[in-house]
């Protein structure tokens, strides 16, 4: 049988069903089989409808069944085929077979991206082979879109949500009503973005000649512990915001860097100690300042013999 028997997602707007069998085929009394006797021994249902169609064989062993309305959306197609229908050419009767298979769902789905006061939710959906189909689209319970039929019957379309609230949560429900009124539901939830107050730093490293060295945040201080030799009179400092999206890094007589991305500064001969202040610009445009102090390593003094007098 083609579609098989029990076979799930069988598409839409198929028109005929075909019934193999091994045996050329003969009526019960052993003539030769006709539309018309094929109409009389097979039925084929929808559910519990009867579905019309028209029979025709082929090399005595291949029926077609021509559906006059095509398989739809949902639904379960069963063949029966009675009883002592048929005789092979061996004489052996027919027993009584129904084969059933079932139509697949049209699909439907949602996909969103927001910001802090707009949204876009992305409908995609296939309900290819039926004509009938309509969305309905809503928001916290406001219709936003109502009886919209989309111009092609596989693809997307997109809601755009404008005016929404900061920091608030929101459900987008889509309804897709097909087939005489049966419906597939899908909703998608989201959070508005909010500004950010965030300006802290998570991490502080500095690389000399030797290594990498995490320094230590207290406050609005920073300190790394040891003394660092620079390469050739320079450090790399790597600085990672906390909100690394949206907080601005600062740094006085290098100016801004970018979070997560070592920087170069120079170290003066004879110089101790190192500081860098730090300003990290939130969102909201509120700002924490730091100030990372760095021992530097200095080379022994050699001491010069001194005369004896």
């Amino acid at each position: 049988m083609t579609p098989a028997n029990g076979e799930t997602g069988v598409q839409v707007g198929l028109d005929n069903i075909r019934l193999t069998y091994s045996d050329s085929l003969l009526t019960s009394s052993g003539a030769a089989v006709t539309s018309d006797y094929l109409a009389g021994q097979i039925t084929v249902k929808k559910g519990s409808t009867t579905v019309p169609f028209t029979a025709a064989i082929s090399n005595n062993k291949n029926i077609i069944l021509t559906l006059d309305s095509a398989t739809e959306f949902d639904a379960t197609y069963t063949v029966t085929v009675k009883s002592g229908a048929f005789k092979t050419s061996a004489g052996a009767i027919s027993s009584s077979v129904s084969y059933s298979f079932t139509t697949k769902s049209p699909s439907l789905s949602l996909t969103e991206k927001h910001g802090k006061d707009w949204a876009t939710v992305t409908v995609s959906y296939d309900f290819t082979g039926a004509d009938d189909v309509t969305f309905r689209v809503e928001m916290e319970g406001t219709v936003l879109r109502s009886d919209f039929q989309p111009k092609s019957s596989s693809g997307s379309f997109d809601e755009e949500l404008t005016g929404l609230t900061e920091g608030t949560s929101y459900i987008v429900k889509v309804t897709m009503t097909y087939g005489g009124g049966r419906t597939k539901i899908q909703t998608v939830s989201f959070t508005t973005a909010k500004t950010s107050t965030n300006n802290s730093l998570s991490s502080i490293k500095v690389a000399d000649s030797e290594g990498v060295y995490n320094a230590s945040i207290s406050g609005n201080s920073a300190t790394i512990t040891g003394e660092l030799k620079p390469a050739s009179g320079r450090l790399d400092v790597t600085l990672t915001a906390a909100d690394p999206e949206h907080a601005v890094i600062t740094v006085d007589g290098v100016g801004k860097v970018t979070s997560g991305q070592s920087f170069r500064v120079s170290v003066s001969d004879g110089e101790s100690t190192h500081v860098l202040d730090i300003i990290v610009t939130a969102e909201d445009s509120s700002e924490k300042q730091y100030t990372l102090t760095i021992p530097i390593y200095q080379e022994p003094t050699e001491q010069q013999p001194q005369p004896i007098i």
